[in-house]
């Protein structure tokens, strides 16, 4: 974390039992209750003395630690002001010993700032060009100023702290500190020149000003390379100087900063990430000084001699990416036939592959590259001739499918980049799908067996896309049959497994018992053949789903207790949420909860356990939480950093990126924070844009629901029932300006009154006012189209309510 606090406190609280609890609590992650804790200790007369002095210390810690964890950007940020007030106060009244953590907590906070500046820009820059990019990047921009002002101040104390400990032994506890402290100054240092150099990246370089920013950024990098050259603190300032005289155009200086760097011996990993890094740079600057071949010498030779491991990491995908663009450029100065153009093609194509695959700031870019450069190389069809040569056609295609899907990802708002990925893709599947049958039947005794299983399994999964689960179902299912030895027999199995479900599913419950049959014969091979995987994993799934659907728990629980250990704890919580899921009665219901809570228990600590069952279940037991009048379990439960479903529905990840499901956590949501008493209108908020892209039918039935629980909640006190009539109240309005905007099949008559009597309920003004709006419209559509009430006395009764708005 970059905040993190280098330097213990030195304050021992385990022989106190308040010490103790905060201890459990930042076990178990839970520093925002120990915030909540710390406030409330401070006024308990049980707790001791020592506790209470180290509330202010240990509070600012947890204010520091909690903020890396939040996921708004807006809660991030107020704790971090906390935690900075919280630390100006204690750096008011510190003696020198308490001084030196507070100097430390100091720089911790202002480098978290730093990074969430940092963060506000990324977000901005990646807004399309516009009006909307520009009023972001006005709110942004003064965060970088803020946080180097607070970089400057938490200089100032370290400063000071090592002054004061200028005199102690080197080998002394407070040599040790001074040390501690000198690299946390250092790495302020450098994130406060930093952040001058990234608030300059947010504006043209073109412009005066950020041609000024760069201009001072490079010259504090350069001072502070000056200082700490023999720091790595002074070599990633080296780096950042060359970035700065790159952007400027300044390219000789920029290459000496970057040819100093891969000069220097690269001794450990650390320092070889940083030549990694130096020598991307260096590809980047050739290429754009219109030299991609020198791109390719020096930093090629780099990526050569790194370790496998070593290219994997965010670094060496950044040089891969860089190396794939210079060898892309390359190609392209070559003439269409040039023998030389798809050698360098095909290296870009490798290159850019490589780093598509591996998480950084540049992957998205490889992505997009990659697809490019197998759009270039296109696919060969001439030499289908044998089945080495159709084989190797059949990986190009699938290759370049892959490539623009997975590019598709990142040009969501680029509609004439989508489409021509989405022809790339269906090109190459077509070309994918002929030389692979083509290789299928010209494979013979004399081919090597692995590569002929190869075929089949490439082929059966382009099946797959092309929507043939039939055809791929029986290849799959063959090969595996055949040679369940070959190394592609696992994934024909899950793929067999996957068709051979697709097949069922559309058969339909009557009709497909065949299917479902060969299904459950299938998996049961899988279980003969393989003990443990992923492969083990799906076959179990399927055989437990077909007895869960059929409601036979017996048999499903028997089933679980035949699986190998490490996968029953997943197993038994899919078992637990479907009986949980099959509305057990109201004698029943406490003990399946029960069951459903020590399985999410369980499976939380097994790594076998799918996220998205893990997801289900603590969405029912946070409803559940809701129900007995828990919402900050609820709370909890909703937002596990792991699996939560508010996590996921934010992240659009699976199974929250189901409509049904989204709306359903979110309606949770917003129960649990207006129950809990905190603020109601953001999460509103979220739940409205969500569900702004639905039909106003779905949307309205998604409003009418979160009404009715709210409702629920306030009336039998499960909470903050001022909060959770205010909620529900805003829900109402939203409602009544729904059913007054929409037309007659939104709702029906009775859905109509029960929104009108709930605002009149809540007796304001302002809401018997909305109410008698509403009853004047339903009456409006009676009188156009009488079959709307569906009776006479209907009607009357919606006149008397509106008679009660008047008075």
């Amino acid at each position: 974390m970059i905040g993190a606090v280098l330097i213990d406190p030195g304050v021992t609280l385990a022989s106190d039992r308040a010490g103790l609890v905060l201890e459990r609590l930042r076990e178990r992650g839970h520093e925002d209750l120990a915030v909540e804790f710390l406030d409330y200790s401070a006024a308990d007369p049980l707790v001791s003395d020592e506790f209470r002095r180290a509330i202010p210390l240990e509070r600012a810690r947890s204010e520091l630690a909690l903020a890396s964890t939040l996921r708004d950007a807006e809660e991030r940020r107020e704790a971090l002001q906390s935690a900075a007030a919280s630390i100006e106060q204690l750096a008011a009244g510190a003696d020198d010993a308490l001084g030196t953590v507070v100097a430390d907590l100091a720089g911790g906070v202002a480098i978290a700032m730093a990074d969430e500046a940092r963060r506000g820009a990324l977000s901005a820059a990646q807004l399309p060009e516009g009006s909307l990019r520009e009023d972001r990047l006005r709110e942004v921009l003064p965060r970088f100023d803020s946080a180097r002002d607070q970089l400057s101040g938490a200089i100032r104390q370290i400063e000071r702290q090592v002054d004061l400990l200028k005199s102690a032994a080197a080998d002394s506890e407070e040599g040790r500190t001074r040390v501690k402290l000198k690299s946390r100054l250092a790495q302020a240092r450098l994130v406060s020149a930093r952040l001058l150099y990234e608030k300059a990246q947010a504006l043209d370089v073109e412009s005066a000003e950020g041609k000024r920013l760069r201009r001072e950024a490079s010259e504090e990098l350069a001072q502070l390379y000056e200082t700490y050259s023999k720091w790595v603190v002074g070599l990633y300032a080296h780096l950042y100087e060359g970035r700065c005289y790159a952007e400027l155009g300044e390219t000789a200086l920029a290459a000496a900063c970057f040819e100093d760097l891969t000069n220097q011996p690269a001794t450990d990993a650390e320092l070889r990430k940083l030549a990694t890094l130096a020598h991307a740079d260096l590809a980047s600057l050739w290429i754009a000084a219109g030299k991609p071949e020198r791109a390719l010498e020096k930093p090629a030779e780099w990526l050569d001699r790194l370790p496998p491991g070593e290219r994997r990491t965010a670094e060496g995908g950044r040089l891969q990416f860089w190396l794939g663009q210079a060898a892309l450029a390359s190609a392209e100065s070559l003439g269409e036939r040039d023998g030389e153009r798809r050698r360098m093609l095909t290296r870009a194509r490798d290159l850019l592959a490589d780093s598509a695959g591996v998480p950084s700031e540049s992957q998205a870019d490889a992505r997009r590259e990659w697809a490019r450069a197998m759009s270039l190389l296109g696919v060969e069809e001439a030499s289908l001739e044998s089945f080495e040569d159709a084989l190797a056609a059949g990986r190009e295609a699938v290759a370049s499918m892959s490539a623009a899907k997975l590019a598709l990802k990142s040009v969501s708002g680029d509609p004439e980049a989508a489409a021509a990925l989405k022809s790339q893709a269906t090109a190459a599947r077509d070309a994918a799908l002929r030389a692979l049958e083509a290789a299928v039947s010209l494979a013979g005794d004399s081919d090597d067996q692995e590569q002929r299983s190869e075929a089949r399994y490439l082929l059966s999964w382009i099946l797959w896309e092309s929507g043939d689960a039939e055809r791929s179902a029986e290849l799959a299912e063959r090969l595996v049959r055949e040679r369940p030895e070959d190394s592609v027999a696992e994934p024909a199995a899950r793929l067999a497994l996957a068709a051979i479900d697709r097949l069922a599913r559309a058969a339909g419950p009557g009709a497909g018992g065949a299917e479902q049959a060969r299904l459950r014969g299938f998996a049961e091979l899988v279980l003969d053949k393989w003990s443990e995987g992923e492969t083990v994993q799906s076959a179990y799934a399927i055989l437990l789903s077909g007895m869960l659907q059929a409601q036979r728990f017996d048999e499903a629980e028997a089933l679980i207790q035949g699986a190998e250990e490490s996968l029953r704890p997943g197993l038994m919580l899919r078992f637990q949420v479907a009986r949980w899921e099959s509305r057990p009665d109201d004698s029943e219901r406490n003990a399946v909860l029960n069951d459903l809570e020590a399985a999410y228990q369980a499976a939380r600590d097994s790594e076998q356990s799918p996220q998205g069952t893990l997801c289900a279940a603590a969405l029912y037991l946070a409803q559940a939480a809701l129900g007995q009048g828990d919402a900050r379990l609820a709370l909890e439960l909703l937002n596990e950093p792991d699996h939560g479903p508010a996590v996921l529905a934010r992240q659009s990840l699976p199974p929250a990126d189901s409509p049904r499901f989204k709306q359903e956590v979110l309606r949770t949501e917003v129960r649990a924070l207006a129950a809990a008493g905190d603020a109601f209108r953001d999460a509103s908020a979220a739940l409205l844009a969500d569900l702004a892209g639905e039909q106003p039918a779905d949307r309205f039935r998604g409003l009418l629901s979160l009404a009715a629980g709210l409702r629920q909640d306030a009336e039998t006190g499960r909470g903050d029932v001022d909060n959770l009539t205010e909620a529900l109240g805003e829900v109402l309005l939203q409602l009544q300006k729904e059913l007054i905007e929409g037309d007659d099949a939104i709702a029906d008559w009775n859905t109509r009154v029960w929104v009108g009597q709930s605002l009149m309920k809540l007796a304001e003004t302002s809401m018997i006012q909305a109410a008698g709006a509403l009853c004047d419209d339903l009456l409006s559509r009676a009188k156009a189209r009488p079959s709307v009430a569906p009776s006479a006395t209907a009607q009357l009764a919606a006149r008397l309510q509106g008679a009660q708005c008047d008075l």
